[in-house]
């Protein structure tokens, strides 16, 4: 795998939180539909899911972020290079 830049993870975070939301919305409605209630309810479960899933990759992209912020940009260089 390659060396992804920060604009391009943050730019697929802010994709895959939003088709989590998606999912999230579209499980919420199945389960305002749904009977029995035993199946509205794992519905619910499923969409209250897809909500935290949609905040864990947010901040895992912010804190992805902030570090970029934090390491120079040299120091990778010296990576590469085995220094």
């Amino acid at each position: 795998m390659g060396w992804w830049g920060v604009g391009a993870m943050q730019e697929d975070a802010l994709s895959k939180a939003e088709r989590y939301r998606k999912a999230a919305n579209k499980f919420g409605e199945m389960a305002k539909q749904a009977e029995p209630g035993y199946l509205a309810e794992a519905f619910r479960k499923v969409a209250v899911r897809y909500v935290f899933m949609a905040e864990d990759v947010m901040r895992d992209a912010e804190h992805r972020r902030r570090f970029s912020q934090m390491r120079p940009r040299g120091d990778l260089e010296h990576a590469k290079n085995g220094c």
